[in-house]
């Protein structure tokens, strides 16, 4: 949905995995973006206790630039990418 919050997306799929008891073992988030710094913001950007639940201690962010290579090099752009390990 255009515009849709992306905690509201969040929000939803946290309540269409509730009946499923999913056990998240590792979320790795890393963001690439050559502007603006995104360390120092970090402890901004996590995840609402109303979407993590008990996953808080298992999701990292991190974040790289792109030293320069194409759009996201030039500023022109943002990526974000999750890897998560999951038991079972």
């Amino acid at each position: 949905m255009k515009g849709a919050a992306s905690l509201a997306f969040l929000v939803h799929i946290r309540e269409l995995l509730a009946d499923k008891n999913p056990q998240i073992v590792y979320i790795d988030g890393i963001v690439i973006a050559e502007r603006p710094k995104l360390g120092p913001h970090f402890s901004s950007m996590r995840v609402p206790s109303a979407v993590r639940g008990h996953w808080t201690d298992r999701i990292n962010l991190k974040a790289k630039t792109n030293e320069g290579m194409d759009a996201i090099g030039r500023g022109e752009a943002i990526a974000a990418t999750c890897h998560r390990n999951s038991a079972g």
